[in-house]
């Protein structure tokens, strides 16, 4: 089947922006979806504040070219972005993005490198799509054993500026831990044009190179700019955000225009950030409840910080489909709601605190997800639960063995439990939390599961080049890493517990290439696939189609799966433009041809239908199915 053009192809809406979106895009955008999807929220939120129209700017590390083709969008026909990459894999991608939605006239990508002095670099270039993560820090190898080395050509902003005759008004600086080395190389431009830096800062712990966090904003201070925490919008001084952000992700916006008016606009467009998969605003910047340490609030938290808490929800999602569910100690009640968007039956929140199950039930409450205030230690559950969570909560208590006595009292025979906890192996000296009342090490932690539950599987969670829960082996989009548990920094502990339960868990990898909404889009589109999967494996065909129609998935499989659901519940209209569009995408070429043959044929087109019952048969001859469905035709009539 030919591809579709980009006029004939739903437009999905990116960062309240509607683009066109390739096939080849599918696991990184949604290829069709009303709903809005966030891509790198904060970044785009100082790139809007800053471009108006005609302006000129410059995307550095632009990647698959998707901020690059927001930020054509944002300065129009009349207006100019170069965009730089070093990984050569992903430029025809941007590329294609770029003129899909007909901007290649004003929107450019160059295959290079940016550094301080112009010539070759050594870079890592990451295959996959964690492509995001490659860097020239040989750091990433540590996490990616599949990380190639290349030589590439390298430029600096200056020199690029003035061979190709660019004034930016701003320049968008994404570069995976050489970000100071980047602004080192724009001295000039930073001193006559003034542009303002939009920059993805990380800290020196994770992936430095070349610099540290603390000369990068020193050095902007000094030279009149202000610094703006895009993910907070509040303005802070040089000091306090290399120190925040020492050993995590973060997002600023670096300006010598700055003023209290602009400031405030974009403390107003934060409240428009939703969480993907939630159910209203983004109640990190709704003011209704303060972030005090005790417990997460959603975007009121360092990225990082609040992307390990969502990773341990995320590897939770892919065993609820269908299940009735525990969420102990849920705090304001984000993780609840999304393993029920992930297909579980039922989600209970419990917490101690007044002020989170109040905060959680205005947010997130609405049939199928509950909330109580109860203290998880002294829980009597009237009802047995398939699945217990508890992340990040055992260590507020000191009864330890209580805590966990009243989990397997709320757990079904088979039930499995899911539980997290700091590794106090790990804490730098001196280092004391005020709201932990008793930590453990990893002997500990094993000894209090394993006198209750007979299967025990201890997996460990820390940042590599994402934040990776691993026994020694993680998946991230496709691609298998092999991460050795022994070099890892085991930060916290995560284990997956059950009488029943005899296969290990397998390992995830969360990139950080995600921000705040699109790390949620990301992990809910995962467990959307899942729960899908499981609805349409079982034969609950209305309920993978109410399910279908509630989410907006995209890639192959959900929408071979959405096909599979409309199908099977005799919507035959509707279920062949998702057998055409998931063929499109590459889906097994057999499943779609058997599946779609059949609705053929229940809609009385006999002969395409038996064109793609031969097909099927074609690619698998002993499909004793398909060869009886196509027996059982009429014979084509002769002409």
């Amino acid at each position: 089947m030919g591809e579709l053009s980009k006029t004939q192809r739903p437009a999905s809406v990116i960062n309240g922006v509607s683009l066109h979106v390739p096939p080849s895009f599918a696991g990184i955008l949604p290829l069709s979806s009303k709903r809005n999807f966030q891509f790198e929220p904060y970044s785009f939120l100082g790139l809007r504040h800053s471009l108006r129209e005609g302006d000129a700017a410059l995307d550095i590390g632009c990647s698959y070219g998707v901020m690059s083709t927001l930020m054509g969008k944002l300065v129009g026909d009349s207006g100019r972005c170069c965009s730089l990459e070093a990984n050569s894999e992903v430029i025809g991608m941007a590329r294609r993005l770029i003129a899909d939605n007909g901007l290649s006239s004003n929107v450019s990508v160059h295959n290079t490198a940016v550094s301080d002095r112009p010539g070759e670099v050594e870079f890592y270039a990451v295959p996959g799509l964690q492509s995001t993560a490659s860097s020239v820090s040989p750091k990433i190898r540590g996490a990616c054993p599949g990380a190639v080395l290349q030589k590439v050509k390298a430029v600096t902003i200056d020199e690029f500026c003035l061979e190709n005759k660019i004034s930016p008004k701003c320049i968008k600086i994404d570069v995976e831990g050489s970000e100071c080395v980047a602004v080192r190389g724009a001295r000039r431009i930073v001193k006559d044009a003034r542009p303002d830096l939009v920059i993805e800062t990380h800290g020196t712990e994770i992936m430095g190179v070349g610099g540290s966090l603390e000369e990068l904003v020193t050095q902007l201070e000094a030279d009149g700019y202000g610094l703006l925490d895009l993910c907070t919008g509040e303005r802070v001084a040089a000091a306090r955000y290399a120190r925040d952000y020492a050993d995590v992700i973060g997002t600023c916006l670096a300006s010598a225009r700055m003023s209290d008016a602009g400031i405030e606009s974009i403390r107003r467009d934060l409240k428009g950030i939703t969480v993907q998969g939630g159910t209203g605003p983004n109640p990190a910047v709704s003011g209704e409840m303060a972030y005090t340490g005790e417990r997460i609030v959603p975007g009121k938290v360092p990225p990082m910080l609040e992307k390990e808490h969502l990773a341990r929800y995320a590897l939770a999602a892919g065993m609820v489909p269908g299940k009735r569910v525990l969420d102990m100690g849920c705090g304001a009640g984000y993780g609840s709601d999304l393993l029920l968007n992930a297909g579980a039956r039922s989600v209970l929140g419990v917490d101690s605190s007044e002020e989170a199950i109040e905060y959680a039930r205005e947010h997130y409450g609405r049939e199928g997800l509950e909330f109580a205030r109860t203290d998880a230690a002294r829980l009597e559950a009237r009802a047995k639960f398939d699945v217990a969570v508890a992340f990040e909560v055992i260590e507020h208590t000191k009864d330890h063995a209580g805590f966990m006595d009243a989990a397997k009292r709320a757990l079904a025979g088979r039930g499995v439990m899911i539980i997290s906890t700091p590794n106090r192996q790990e804490n730098p000296p001196g280092y004391s939390n005020p709201f932990h009342e008793k930590e453990m090490d990893e002997q500990e932690f094993r000894t209090l599961l394993e006198a209750r539950f007979k299967h025990v599987h201890l997996l460990y969670q820390s940042h590599v080049f994402g934040v990776a829960i691993t026994g020694g082996r993680a998946d991230a989009g496709g691609v298998s890493y092999a991460l050795d548990p022994a070099a890892m920094k085991k930060q916290y502990l995560v284990a997956v517990c059950g009488d029943a339960l005899k296969k290990p868990p397998e390992g995830r990898l969360f990139p950080v290439a995600f921000d705040h909404g699109d790390y949620f889009s990301q992990i809910s589109t995962d467990a959307d696939i899942g729960a899908l999967r499981s609805f349409v494996d079982s034969g609950r065909f209305d309920e993978a189609y109410a399910f279908a129609q509630r989410t907006s998935g995209s890639g192959a499989e959900w929408t071979y799966l959405a096909a599979v659901a409309a199908h099977m519940t005799g919507r035959h209209d509707e279920c062949l433009p998702l057998y055409d569009e998931a063929e499109e995408l590459g889906f097994d070429a057999f499943w779609v041809h058997y599946n779609r043959g059949q609705a053929l044929i229940s809609m009385n087109r006999i002969d395409r239908g038996r064109a793609d019952l031969e097909a099927a048969l074609a690619i698998d001859p002993t499909h004793k199915d398909a060869r009886e469905v196509l027996n059982g035709l009429d014979p084509p009539a002769r002409g």
